[in-house]
């Protein structure tokens, strides 16, 4: 018998979960069931659905045909009926989000596989395109020093933007870009920079991560506020409200955020981070919070970025209504979402979006542990589904918003 086999691996998990939908489908359409590992030619309709046959095919078109064969896909898949009922296919819990209960920054790449919460159709991209058409990107947040310290260990960098935008990553992107900006985020008070980095197009954000409030003593405060004035500052944060390690810190962190917005100049974006306890995947109570409290200190002109969004529709609009120049930004920690997540993502304005990777946390390139801005177009090609976009649409969008808001 004469077998087929494709040259172009699959991810495992996601291999396994495709499988048990054909499985499902054969079964109820009458067809013969076939091997998860090899296509014997002949087997009937289900081979032309076998995932190893797809990848296959996919892996000889061109990297434009492959965002029109995602396109055709997106538009047949509606968004709500992305969990199929077919047995072998990981489902949701009614009530329960796995993936907001994940403390993300400190979780390696390969340990996101467990929190799927939706089917989504991601197809490979092993032939990238050529140099001069590679897309132009900007990670709107990355950690410079948090990166470097991953790469090198305890080895103290002397400029980490350069040395993490200048490295050559061990493995290649998936979906290859033009990395031609981004904004660095210095928010560790017991590792502060003892200089501001300056390169063209590569912004700095300073804040104080409302996770190391313990470490934010009132003269480190104070020295913040003052080095916030200083020119080579583009924005403010990462600052916000995290309920992660529980509810004792949330006062002070409050507090902080009110000495913050009360002490700093106004112009500049603020770049906040919410996250809710454990099971509180939406974290809509905080995320109206923080809203009313930067009323009260900032014009509905002030614009705010909400870095690694993961909230509802209702919060979408609600930022939207009180401050229009709300930017969403979103990483590979929403890859997989739930229903009322994948709505608030379709009703944000495209010209409201933002793309991060948050480097060198939630990467999403496989059997990469540590995320870089490199992957900036890995991130895309994960997310585009859940914005009805191709990978380089969603790039283009999010490349011209961010240079729009940090490149004034």
């Amino acid at each position: 018998m004469t077998v087929l086999k494709a040259s172009h691996e699959i991810p495992r998990a996601e291999f396994q979960r495709y499988s048990g939908c054909l499985g499902a489908l054969c079964s109820a359409a009458g067809w013969s069931q076939i091997n998860n590992s090899d296509i014997p030619c002949g087997a009937g309709p289900a081979a032309l659905l076998h995932p190893r046959w797809l990848a296959l095919v996919i892996n000889y078109l061109s990297p434009a045909r492959r965002d029109l064969v995602a396109d055709l896909f997106r538009e047949r898949l509606a968004v709500a009926d992305y969990v199929p009922s077919a047995d072998g296919v990981e489902r949701l819990p009614p009530g329960e989000d796995p993936g907001q209960q994940i403390d993300a920054e400190r979780l390696p790449s390969d340990a996101m596989e467990t929190t799927e919460t939706m089917f989504v159709v991601h197809l490979p991209s092993p032939i990238p395109p050529a140099d001069e058409d590679l897309p132009e990107a900007f990670d709107s947040h990355f950690h410079a020093d948090r990166t470097c310290r991953r790469l090198f260990g305890d080895t103290t960098v002397e400029s980490p933007l350069d040395t993490l935008v200048d490295w050559t990553p061990v493995q290649a992107p998936s979906y290859p870009v033009k990395l031609v900006g981004g904004v660095t985020c210095f928010c560790d008070p017991e590792v502060w920079p003892a200089s501001l980095p300056t390169r063209p197009s590569w912004k700095v954000s300073l804040g104080i991560h409302p996770r190391k409030i313990a470490e934010a003593s009132p003269g480190f405060v104070s020295q913040f506020i003052r080095q916030c004035a200083e020119p080579g500052v583009s924005a403010i944060g990462e600052i916000g409200y995290d309920l992660m390690d529980g509810r004792q810190h949330l006062a002070k962190q409050h507090q902080l955020l009110e000495t913050i917005l009360g002490s700093t100049r106004e112009g500049l974006p603020l770049i906040f981070h919410v996250r809710g306890a454990q099971g509180d995947d939406l974290a809509e109570d905080l995320y109206s919070k923080l809203r009313e409290l930067v009323g009260q200190f900032r014009s509905p002109e002030q614009t705010t970025v909400l870095h690694c969004f993961h909230g509802n529709l209702k919060t979408v609009r609600s930022w939207l209504e009180a401050f229009p120049n709300t930017f969403f930004s979103v990483n590979g920690f929403c890859r997989r979402v739930k229903a009322s997540q994948q709505e608030a993502l379709l009703a944000i304005p495209k010209d409201n979006l933002l793309l991060e990777t948050d480097s060198p946390y939630l990467g999403v390139t496989n059997n990469v542990r540590c995320n870089l801005p490199h992957y900036i177009g890995d991130v895309a090609q994960k997310l585009a589904g859940h914005f009805h976009m191709s990978p380089r649409e969603l790039i283009e969008v999010c490349t011209a918003n961010g240079r729009r808001v940090f490149l004034k």
